[in-house]
């Protein structure tokens, strides 16, 4: 799968990969039947592992590491938290470096040539920013 999605996407994608630096309790299951995450801390998923797209040139792949556990991934104390600082910095440069090209064969027809940028009101995804007569709309996205 990794070969197939580096020939379909080398030099037409850019992938940022993030994985975890700390160790991450293990479940374990209680006497009572419950489930605790109490078992020995293990690194869930491995740079290696999170990062097998295949893609080898630099400008196609960006892997950060984070300072987290495996669940700390996807949860940020707060907006000032320095990986949400981190993950926030490379989806707006997707996101602002996006654009759809007249041979891009990806591009709906009557979008290509259109660039579009996606904006955030509030907790939820309230808004979009439309350029050259391009839209996106998708929920929960944070700016």
């Amino acid at each position: 799968m990794s070969d197939d999605f580096t020939r379909c996407f080398q030099g037409r994608l850019r992938v940022v990969s993030f994985y975890e630096r700390r160790l991450s309790a293990t479940v374990e299951l209680q006497p009572d039947g419950t489930l605790r995450t109490s078992g020995p801390p293990v690194l869930m998923v491995t740079r290696k592992s999170a990062t097998s797209t295949g893609l080898t040139v630099v400008p196609d792949e960006d892997i950060v590491p984070l300072d987290a556990d495996h669940s700390g991934l996807v949860k940020f104390e707060s907006r000032r938290d320095d990986a949400y600082v981190v993950v926030k910095e490379r989806i707006n440069s997707l996101v602002f470096g996006a654009a759809w090209t007249e041979d891009s064969p990806s591009a709906p027809a009557s979008q290509r040539g259109t660039r579009v940028v996606a904006t955030q009101h509030g907790s939820a995804f309230g808004g979009q920013h439309t350029i050259n007569g391009g839209s996106l709309s998708q929920g929960n996205v944070m700016t």
